[in-house]
């Protein structure tokens, strides 16, 4: 009746072309999350691209040279940032 279907059946692949996000980009996408997440805890003016080294296709990022916001640190935990 179905002679037309065989089972067990194959689904063709579909293969996406791949590009890399140049490193500019990536920069600026991960500076902008983290501010967005995290820029209440540091001073102003520390995450910004210059401070990144981001390559996501490989899930690595790095912030450097961030100065955290006394402020914030008094308030968590005084006893760690004294007056």
């Amino acid at each position: 009746m179905f002679g037309f279907i065989q089972l067990p059946f194959q689904l063709p692949s579909l293969s996406l072309p791949s590009f890399s996000v140049p490193a500019a980009i990536q920069r600026r996408f991960i500076a902008f999350v983290l501010q967005k997440s995290l820029g209440h805890l540091v001073k102003p003016g520390q995450l910004d691209g210059n401070k990144i080294n981001a390559q996501l296709g490989s899930g690595y990022v790095e912030v450097k040279d961030v100065q955290l916001d006394e402020q914030v640190g008094r308030m968590a935990n005084p006893h760690v940032f004294p007056q």
